[in-house]
């Protein structure tokens, strides 16, 4: 009896023991390296893959009704932002992202963590909807062009003098001015723009935008810049707006980034009347000023008209 019963523990075991190549193995491997993220309409939902190797994935699941951007930023062990990936996913849809399909290019062991973040696009519709993130302008709106950072006829461009920057990568400063700038001033893009700044002393430290400098390209009058302040409140902005002039204003999006504000809708007595265009977009999305989170009223701006 014994013996018997010795067998059957033994065969027991082997069936239990999963080999080390089954199925089962590998996708509990696999659901060890992912990472979750849930995007909702109205808010930014963040997460962080520590210490991060090739095989980490993130699965982003997209509950609300728009399209969202995921941005992934990889972060070195000094914690400099080395590079940066922005992905969609679409609404009511779900993506699962390996990190080395994202980044290539990187050293993993160089890492110390990627975050992560999805924020859902505002939606078209009436801006009386009860749902915050609609957005349509219809009050007041400057006449602007649109550019990404990420188009592929200038994100591979050198930005400045800076090795290994380029205008997708950090040229999110030049493409809002352009944004700006194409309403007066002929054939005026990023890649234009970055060429007239490397050609007339328009950098500091290489890659670091001289604001004024960069109203120089149609020489005096024209495109002009104005200064320097920060949103403040709904008055100010209004105020500018009205007077024709563009307020591009500092981002939290990620370390440095930079977005214009182009209008308001209703009488633009709040905040949440203004919106911009975020040159990391791949297309013109109208996102409100304050319900992302990522500008404020203590947002830095720079003024041209």
């Amino acid at each position: 009896m014994k013996s018997i019963f010795t067998s059957l523990v033994i065969v027991c075991a082997l069936l239990i023991a999963a080999p080390a190549n089954s199925p089962a193995r590998a996708q509990r491997a696999q659901r060890e390296n992912t990472t979750t993220l849930i995007a909702h309409a109205g808010q930014i939902a963040k997460t962080q893959v520590d210490s991060p190797t090739s095989n980490n994935q993130v699965h982003v699941i997209n509950q609300s009704n728009s399209v969202s951007d995921v941005d992934f930023t990889a972060v070195d062990t000094e914690g400099n932002e080395v590079a940066r990936k922005t992905v969609e996913v679409g609404a009511k849809l779900s993506g699962q992202f390996t990190l080395q399909d994202l980044f290539p290019e990187l050293v993993f062991s160089n890492l110390s963590a990627i975050n992560v973040q999805a924020s859902t696009r505002p939606a078209e519709g009436d801006h009386s909807a009860k749902d915050k993130d609609l957005i349509t302008p219809q009050a007041a709106q400057l006449a602007v062009a649109f550019f990404s950072q990420l188009d592929s006829r200038w994100s591979g461009d050198q930005l400045g003098t800076c090795s290994g920057t380029t205008i997708g990568s950090a040229g999110c400063a030049i493409t809002a001015i352009a944004m700006a700038g194409a309403r007066s001033v002929t054939n005026f893009n990023p890649a234009s723009l970055n060429t007239y700044l490397k050609n007339n002393s328009g950098y500091s430290s290489g890659c670091l935008v001289i604001w004024s400098a960069a109203a120089n390209i149609d020489g005096p009058g024209g495109f002009t810049f104005q200064g320097t302040g920060s949103i403040g409140s709904a008055a100010n902005l209004k105020s500018l707006i009205d007077g024709n002039k563009f307020v591009i204003a500092k981002s939290t999006r990620f370390s440095s980034h930079w977005g214009i504000i182009i209008g308001y809708n209703n009488l633009g007595s709040t905040l949440s009347d203004f919106y911009y265009l975020d040159p990391q977009d791949t297309s013109a999305v109208f996102r409100s000023v304050p319900s992302n989170g990522w500008m404020n009223t203590a947002s830095v701006t720079r003024i041209f008209q």
